[in-house]
Order: C-alpha cells, then structure tokens, then sequence
C-alpha cells in the first residue's frame, strides 16, 4: 500500500497499470488518422532534463495562429489526429504535444499541472525561437490538459485564449473524487495518504495544484466546455473556474448528455463549427 498505491496516482509508465487503464481513462483511437506529410517531429528538454515530443502540423494558408493541443491524463497526443485537418484546413498551425510520462515524452510520473505549466510555457519559447512561429499561440486542451492550460496562461501572456474541456479545479478535490468513482464509497483517509505519498514519489506540493485559485490571474478569452453527465469530473468544476476568471472574454458551455470524454461525439459538428468560430473571434477573422 504504501510503496504501490501511490504509483496509481502519479506514475504513468507502468505496465501493470496500462493493463487497467481502458476501463478508467481515455485510450487513443487506434483507427484515426495516419501522420499527415506537412506534420514534423520536434523534441524539447524541460526544466529537469526530460526531452518532450510534439507533432507540429503547419497549415498551408498564411497562419491565422498556432493552436497547442494538449491531452488529459493517460492518454497522448493522437487523441486529436482527428481535429488536425479541421485546423490545417481553416488557417492553423497544430501542435500536438505528448505531456511528459505520456506517448514519445520521456519521463516517469504525472505532476497535475506543477511541472507542465512550465513545460508548455518551454514548447512555445521553442516553437518561436526554433521552428519560427511567430503568430498568436492558443490551447485546445482536454481535462488533465485543460488544468495545465489554466495554469500556464496564469503565468504565460503569450497564450492569447483557449478552449478547454472537462477541468478540475482542484487537486485535492478531484483525487477524492476520482477515489469515490474507482472505489464506489468515500475514503478520505486514503485520499488524504495518497495526496501526500504521490507528492513525495513525483516530487511536487498537491496544495499548488489549484487551477480554480489562480482564475483571477488570467485575463485571456476562455470557452470552458463542459459534459453534464460527466461522472469522472463533476461540471461544477467548471462552473466554480468560470465564476472566479475575470469579467470579460469568457464563455461557459455545458452539453446535455455528454460524459467526460465524449463531449466531440455528443456535440458532433455543431461542437467542432463552435470551437472554430471561438478561434476565428480570437484571431479577429470575423467579428464578435
């Protein structure tokens, strides 16, 4: 328990684990897309020495904006092969990142945001200083993502807006509730072991985790969306991340029957015309 529990939580390489993880967490669909001929690898180091992957897919129009995809927990930067021609194809540059511990990324364990705010903030700079893209950075980020993305543009201007789905807003308030949803009865003194055994193993503070206390910082467009028949995390997530962002350029948009990882098949074109029109608005293409 002690030693193994824990693991659960944090560590995402671990084959004994992967075996369990269609059952809890989005598995990437195996029939999308191959790697389209405009896509180019790229490698990155973080702040600890680990080398990131990411695809970057450049549109053949003259770009509108660069659009970093961001995937949730246990899952990789395949999840959006098949947004990647929507975007191309409309004037956007795509880049698909793998979170560290996740896909091509190197790296063992999952820090909630603690860590991956700084990675993100270390993609752009590399993507303006090596692969010379010069126009408007955005998000599209998917629950775990989708925390990360509010912490980076809490301390990062150069994300201009986002779309973001499913967010927690706090850590400690999900891992309870992701406890409950597992184990099907409330255990706070497990909650309360494995919030610090995952901190010491992974090596950050689960009390620095809180995208919902750092809302008021970010000043940017954000379309939060929303499944309300999300059972993993629970929509008033988003609700309490909506009400503290700043007034402003912020939308909310909850769809009815849609679950924690089925918000594109539930929302179906009229979702991906929606996303694009928010990115339009934010790259000044059509009006408000």
């Amino acid at each position: 328990m002690y030693f193994y529990a824990p693991k659960f939580v944090v560590e995402i390489k671990n084959p004994f684990i992967e075996t369990a993880r269609a059952a809890f967490y989005e598995t990437p669909n195996k029939n999308t897309p191959k790697t389209r001929s405009n896509c180019s690898k790229i490698h990155f180091k973080t702040a600890d020495n680990l080398y990131l992957t990411a695809n970057v897919y450049r549109t053949d129009k003259l770009p509108k904006a660069n659009i970093i995809l961001i995937h949730g927990i246990r899952s990789s930067k395949e999840k959006y092969l098949p947004v990647i021609g929507l975007l191309t194809q409309n004037g956007y540059n795509a880049i698909a990142l793998d979170l560290r511990a996740h896909g091509e990324s190197e790296g063992q364990y999952c820090t909630f945001g603690y860590k991956e705010k700084d990675d993100v903030s270390r993609l752009i700079t590399y993507l303006q200083n090596k692969q010379h893209l010069k126009t408007k950075f955005g998000l599209w980020a998917h629950s775990l993502g989708a925390a990360i993305g509010l912490q980076t543009m809490a301390n990062d201007s150069r994300i201009q807006f986002a779309v973001l789905e499913s967010p927690y807003a706090n850590y400690k308030q999900i891992m309870g509730d992701y406890s409950s949803y597992f184990l099907h009865f409330d255990a706070p003194f497990l909650d309360d072991f494995l919030l610090t055994r995952s901190g010491e193993m992974a090596d950050f503070s689960p009390d620095d985790i809180n995208p919902v206390d750092v809302a008021n910082k970010i000043k940017q467009p954000i379309l939060l969306v929303h499944g309300l028949a999300d059972k993993k995390i629970n929509p008033n997530n988003s609700r309490a991340i909506y009400d503290k962002l700043p007034l402003g350029h912020k939308k909310l948009w909850l769809i009815k029957n849609a679950g924690h990882s089925d918000i594109w098949q539930v929302g179906g074109k009229d979702y991906f015309k929606k996303v694009l029109g928010f990115f339009e608005k934010q790259t000044g293409t059509i009006e408000e």
